[in-house]
């Protein structure tokens, strides 16, 4: 370990293990830099210390450091690689060791599904103007999208059993077996958030112990490593988080650790839960061809008889892996090989096969002299819905629980069967030994998968229904989100029509119009009909715009919805509401859909016939390619280009042939979307043509960078290793034209992988005419295995201006040597470059050679190697040059002597050695007329501000410029709440621009107090649409279920129509999920009934005590309830 990484190891130990280094060393006090010093300061001194003739040599450093912070992970990832190796299983309920075992595939081909993830790209928020426009998305393979965004924060989303969990696994797999066959590399951490107790360090640790018993790392250790990088963490279920106490640790876990890699998975993404992560990847439906090719694999001998009675229905039943693999299984052991009519149905015969399965499996184990079940199975379905009704309460009267203590599952159950011969250990005995529970801990049971769980709800559901009063129904179930989804699942099974309506119905009236739109889809198919005309009634009768009844009738997913949404595709010049219906059919899909929709691609309109392809693209049925494969030479460009990717998304061999002409299309947009779909698809026929697309010269494709891009992209789907072969052989070409070769390096990069890439990169990076593009591709790579070469490049006079830049990019602290002595050629670009390389990489040991640099041209005020040195050692923290970097952006104000960049690097130098006199520079520059001075100004301000600057960034929400605005917004949220309310409030109070009065009422969405909560309820009642959009935008950012009553009232059903008229359906949604209920006013009435409740019990425990009513203290309170009860059961007469 050389000085530099010495340096950069030492400055990031915990400053309890920096402290015992220096005891251990024994180094003298007076040698010491003193504890005001800062850390780089600190580690200075000592490896001066250590490298003087009284210090034990930095070798002896290295030693100690590495003793201190050595781990053996060896055992610890040979365990991980032996649990996950059959990744597969994990789609499955597989059965526990020691047991009789379904058959199991010997490989995981079948169930390697090819699953997609889609990039999400952020709500364009028309109240934000900051936001930049709508980005594009990306659809990568699940594992190599994951990956390829790992290197930060990523949020994973997907419905149960769609596969989230099992990628996880299968990235912790890949990432061991590289670390342990490398000897290097990151070791993946699985942190399941459903069985949080403390912390995300406590989980981190019982996973580490869990693989290897032996492995002891203490919460130094931990956060050491990871510090330094060494732990890429896998967090599985934010939705699963037992408490709002739990989420805030976790998002203080985030926030205080931005540089670990850190892959988040969650259930929901529309209704908020995403900790505020940017980068989220969405979890594909597999497509119609991915469910055929699993079950013929699967069930081979009956697969053409269960596709041909799925037909339309392929998509409802195969949503997700787990769903698909559930569902062959039924389909399997059907006697007469009949489908069930919907998914409720196939959990019932799914369960009811798997209990008998395990009795089949035990006369089996008989045989062997295992003993006989320990009780009736008759009861283990009745056991299962009392747990999964219990586990439905939890804390409060909105959480319910993923797992149950041992002891309170036996306790349950003996109430149950009180008068069996039974006792109730031994139902949950056999209920484990057959695999219907297992067991996560010793003393903690869950149901085998959330899904089944939700199902054995329903269960308990449907068999209480007929019982409870409408107010029960509404009070303790309808508004209640946790059991939304187990209401659905029970609407499927309940034969009583009159009782199926009566929940659609109580929900639509009473409770949430959403909730009873979902609820009306989910009847019997024969009863849709009566409940989708109850729903367009009472959305009529309500007056609610186009768009919202268009959004609502989507919630159903019901064809009974098909034809009034099909009136209303006929507006061809209003394109939002055809969008709108476009993709509320699309939630619909089916074949009425598709026969619907087939006519109106003859329109005139382009707008009609674009929804059309859009809505057709999203059902991805096997009838939607007939009817729109010609259009692929339609003359409008914009709806070739919407055809090409629809064809993409349906994918498979048929679409080919289209694809293929599209790569001739005159339109650049019409070819990459046809690239991408033939990279998906895996076209090998296609790779010449994409090989000439990645790389030619031709004027055709010259101008269009992110369609070479494209095509390289495509290259390495389709074929890695020859695309690699053929492009490298084009880069090393002296037939070829120099552009070609540019544009294979460039291709090269685009690919990555391998050594072979990076020498042959470092090759291409000597010659002139390359020296670029290879710079670029290294970088692009991202691989530090190129660090030596490039620092060896450094060397030669062609590409170490290229080589410089390169190294900065990676970030490798390694480099600093090389670089440094670098800061000595001749040329001034090439210092430029080594300079900004040290200042990206951050190694402090950098510093006396930059501020050297700084100091020999202190006098030529405006040469550029001066002010990048100078930028430089800002970012390395030395407080030296602060004074110059103001003098920098003040110098700005008058010329442009520094480029856009330099500027945005000042401030982020500035950063690094902030005071109280860079506070009054920058308020001097929110003066000045550029006005990305003046939001980065704010910025700073914010983040490194106090009360001092409250009043000054109140007035910039009056900036005419809005993402200054918009600066000032944020940078106030991150200020004392105490100090800003009284300024805002009274900000508010004055007469303001309507875009000010949003920026004053987003900045209260930063601060949850009763205060900021009261004005934002009075701002949804203002007379303006984009105030009420702003308050409810802030109203969403402070709800929680720890919320107070003040936010509750936000769901009050005045509130509700309001956010409903303004079109801001999906802040309703975000509101109701982030507060766990939909209706206020019911909400209120079940706190009244619990309260009511609780003073009965105080009652009652004075009559068994012996005591008068007017003993206890709340004697009052008591006596008001009694007369309340009175009045209910006794109404006085109507006319005294």
């Amino acid at each position: 370990m050389d000085r530099a990484q010495l340096f950069n190891a030492l400055s990031n130990l915990p400053p309890q293990d920096f402290e015992r280094l220096l005891v251990s060393m024994n180094m003298p006090r007076m040698n010491r830099a003193g504890a005001s010093a800062k850390i780089g300061e600190q580690v200075s001194a000592f490896l001066e210390w250590a490298d003087s003739n009284i210090g034990p040599e930095l070798e002896a450093i290295a030693r100690h450091l590495a003793e201190l912070n050595h781990f053996e992970f060896d055992t610890y990832l040979q365990t991980i690689i032996a649990t996950y190796e059959k990744w597969w299983e994990y789609y499955t309920l597989t059965d526990a060791v020691g047991e009789v075992e379904q058959p199991q595939p010997e490989q995981p081909s079948i169930f390697d599904f090819g699953l997609m993830v889609q990039t999400v790209a952020k709500e364009k928020d028309e109240a934000n103007p900051l936001q930049e426009k709508q980005e594009k998305t990306e659809r990568l393979p699940v594992l190599e999208g994951i990956r390829k965004y790992a290197d930060g924060h990523v949020l994973l989303v997907g419905r149960p059993g769609s596969g989230k969990s099992t990628a996880l696994i299968r990235l912790a797999l890949e990432v061991a077996t590289e670390a342990l066959t490398k000897g290097q590399g990151q070791i993946p951490i699985l942190v399941e958030l459903r069985y949080w107790q403390t912390s995300v360090i406590e989980r981190i640790q019982a996973f580490l112990h869990q693989h290897d018993p032996a492995l002891s790392l203490d919460n130094a250790a931990l956060t050491t490593l990871l510090r330094q990088g060494r732990f890429l963490l896998l967090i599985d279920g934010l939705n699963e988080l037992p408490s709002d106490e739990a989420r805030t640790q976790l998002t203080a876990f985030r926030r205080d650790h931005p540089k670990v890699p850190i892959i988040f998975t969650t259930r929901d993404l529309g209704l908020g839960g995403d900790l505020g992560i940017e980068k989220k990847l969405e979890m594909q439906p597999l497509t119609e061809p991915q469910m055929k090719e699993f079950i013929r694999a699967y069930v081979p001998d009956q697969a053409e008889t269960m596709l041909r009675q799925l037909s339309d229905r392929l998509r409802e039943f195969g949503q997700t892996p787990l769903l698909l693999w559930m569902l062959c299984e039924v389909f399997q052991q059907s006697p007469n090989r009949q489908m069930p009519t919907n998914l409720a149905e196939m959990f019932r015969a799914f369960t009811t096969m798997y209990e008998d399965s395990s009795v089949r499996k035990h006369e089996v184990a008989l045989l062997k002299g295992d003993v006989r079940p320990l009780s009736d199975r008759r009861l283990w379905k009745e056991a299962l819905m009392a747990l999964a009704a219990l586990m439905m309460q939890g804390e409060t009267p909105v959480d319910f629980r993923i797992t149950i203590h041992r002891t309170e599952a036996e306790r349950e159950l003996s109430k149950i069967f009180a008068k069996e011969a039974f006792p109730a250990r031994n139902i949950l005995d056999d209920l484990l030994k057959y695999h219907l529970l297992q067991n996560r801990t010793t003393n903690q049971l869950e149901f085998r998968h959330q899904l089944i769980q939700e199902y054995y709800a329903a269960e308990h559901l449907l068999n209480l229904l007929p019982e409870l009063s409408d107010e029960q129904l509404k009070r303790d179930y309808l508004n209640l989100l946790k059991w939304t989804e187990a209401i659905a699942l029970m609407l499927t099974l309940v034969s009583d029509n009159d009782q199926a309506f009566r929940v659609v119905e109580l929900a639509i009236d009473n409770v949430d119009l959403m909730l009873g739109a979902r609820l009306a889809g989910e009847v019997s198919s024969d009863l849709q009909k009566k409940t989708i005309e109850y729903l367009v009634k009472r959305i009529r009768q309500d007056e609610f715009s186009s768009i919202n009844e268009i959004r609502i009738l989507g919630k159903t997913r019901s064809e009974d919805a098909v034809p009034v949404l099909i009136e209303r595709f006929t507006d061809k010049d209003n394109e939002e509401l055809l969008f709108e219906i476009a993709f509320s059919l699309s939630q619909i899909g089916g074949s009425a859909v598709v026969e619907s929709l087939s006519p109106l691609l003859s329109e005139s309109s382009e707008s009609i016939i674009l929804a059309s392809i859009f809505t057709l693209g999203k059902i991805s049925s096997k009838n939607v390619l007939p009817i729109i494969r010609d259009l692929v030479q339609h003359p409008n460009m914009h709806i070739r280009e919407q055809v090409v990717e629809t064809l993409g998304t349906l994918g498979g061999d048929a679409v080919i042939s289209e694809l293929r002409h599209a790569l001739k299309d005159s339109s650049n947009e019409v070819r990459e979307k046809a690239v991408k779909a033939l990279g998906e698809l895996k076209d090998k026929s296609s790779f010449l043509l994409l090989l000439e697309m990645a790389t030619a010269d031709h004027p055709i494709y010259a101008s269009a960078l992110s369609l070479r891009l494209a095509a390289a992209e495509a290259l390495g789907k389709v074929d890695p290793k020859k695309a690699k072969q053929e492009l490298l052989k084009m880069s090393q070409s002296v037939e070829l034209e120099y552009e070609v070769c540019q544009n294979a390096v460039e291709a090269l990069g685009q690919i990555g992988g391998g050594d072979s890439a990076i020498e042959e990169l470092l090759v291409a990076i000597n010659k002139p005419s390359n020296a670029w593009e290879a710079a670029k591709a290294l970088v692009e790579l991202g691989d530090r295995r190129a660090v030596p070469g490039l620092a060896s490049a450094l060397g030669n006079s062609i590409p170490c201006e290229q080589a410089a830049y390169a190294l900065g990019e990676l970030g490798d602290p390694s480099a600093v040597p090389y670089l440094i002595k670098t800061l000595d050629h001749w040329y001034p670009s090439v210092q430029e470059e080594a300079v900004e390389a040290l200042g990206k990489i951050g190694d402090k040991e950098a510093i006396p050679q930059l501020y050297e640099i700084y100091k020999g041209l202190e006098n030529d005020l405006y040469n550029n190697l001066r002010s990048k040195a100078i930028i430089a050692l800002g970012k390395l923290g030395d407080s030296r040059v602060r004074e110059d970097l103001i003098k920098l952006l003040k110098r700005k104000w008058f010329d442009a002597t520094l480029t856009r960049i330099d500027r945005f690097h000042v401030f982020e130098a500035l950063k690094e050695v902030a005071n109280s006199s860079t506070f009054l520079a920058l308020t001097d520059l929110l003066r000045v007329s550029n006005s990305e001075d003046r939001w980065q100004a704010v910025e700073f301000l914010g983040d490194f501000g106090n009360e001092t600057v409250i009043a000054t960034l109140i007035l910039m929400l009056n900036d005419e410029n809005s993402t200054v605005q918009w600066k000032a917004v944020e940078a106030l949220g991150k200020l004392d709440p105490q100090k800003v309310m009284p300024e805002i409030r009274e900000f508010l109070g004055q007469s303001q621009e309507i875009r000010v009065q949003q920026a004053a009422i987003e900045v209260l969405g930063y601060f949850k107090n009763e205060l900021a909560i009261s004005l934002l309820l009075e701002a949804l009642a203002d007379a303006n649409a984009n105030v009420r959009c702003a308050a409810a935008n802030s109203l969403t950012k402070l709800s929680g279920s720890d919320a107070s009553s003040y936010t509750q009232r936000v769901l009050c059903n005045e509130f509700k129509k309001t956010l409903l008229n303004d079109d801001l359906t999906y802040l309703l949604e975000r509101l109701q999920f982030n507060l766990n209920f939909y209706n206020y006013e019911i909400w209120q009435e079940a706190e009244a009934v619990k309260n009511s409740k609780s003073k009965i019990k105080k009652v009652d425990l004075g009559d068994v005590c012996g005591d008068k009513i007017n003993n206890f203290p709340n004697a009052t309170e008591v006596k008001i309830f009694e007369r309340v009860e009175h009045y209910h059961e006794h109404p006085p007469d109507s006319n005294s």
